[in-house]
């Protein structure tokens, strides 16, 4: 008998370990697609340097960090560094 409750509660905690951490597994998921979104910007610029993405494609994905860059200048101090990293004029 209690290795029926034992089993009924190592069910229930299953469930719950599948469907939890609802809020901070998507808050780090948002978080880290941000993060790769502003570090793309190195290598898509340096593939439209060679003809591979077209500039206006790269203007149009990438103009909420142009924005930034232009309003806040420890971003465009970042840009400058980063695209040192990188070969290329951001």
């Amino acid at each position: 008998m209690d290795f029926k409750v034992a089993d009924e509660k190592e069910k229930r905690g299953e469930a719950e370990s599948r469907h939890g951490g609802g809020v901070f597994k998507w808050v780090w998921i948002v978080g880290v697609m941000l993060v790769l979104y502003v570090l793309s910007v190195g290598p898509a610029e340096q593939l439209a340097g060679h003809g591979l993405i077209p500039e206006h494609v790269l203007s149009a994905v990438y103009a909420p960090l142009g924005w930034l860059s232009n309003n806040v200048p420890i971003v465009a101090r970042f840009f400058r560094w980063y695209g040192d990293v990188w070969g290329v004029t951001l």
